[in-house]
């Protein structure tokens, strides 16, 4: 799991950009934490990464974004959530809205799959010194 923070932002999405690039990672998550948390990042993070990867040549990366929201960017307005949805259908970032954790595994309402612990890159929004990591 790769924890993303603004303090180390460059560091964590570098590694991970290589790790795209070269081949390495076929699928990423992009977690965002339930609780109070800016969801931008993880949303940017999303589409670069997705942008990245078919810019290199690497068209079958699978990235999925995790969010608790019951829409995109939900706390900026339904145009914002939107634009938001165009933008992640066009880069084909699989979404997972209303997810929760439960039992080690993510639930969301707004999808029968569940698959928690994914075997994937795993990458969260850093919520302070109390955030649990999935080792």
């Amino acid at each position: 799991m790769t924890v993303f923070d603004d303090v180390h932002a460059d560091e964590a999405y570098h590694g991970l950009v290589q790790d795209v690039e070269g081949g390495y990672t076929r699928s990423i998550a992009l977690l965002l934490p339930e609780g109070p948390a800016w969801p931008l990042p993880v949303y940017e993070l999303a589409l670069m990464t997705a942008e990245r990867a078919e810019s290199v040549g690497e068209e079958g990366l699978a990235v999925s974004l995790v969010t608790p929201e019951p829409a995109p960017l939900a706390a900026l307005g339904e145009g914002a959530s939107n634009a938001v949805r165009g933008l992640l259908d066009r880069a084909r970032v699989r979404v997972y809205l209303t997810a929760r954790m439960a039992d080690g595994r993510f639930e969301s309402e707004a999808t029968t799959e569940r698959a928690w612990p994914p075997e994937e890159k795993v990458v969260t929004e850093e919520l302070g010194p109390f955030l649990r990591t999935l080792d």
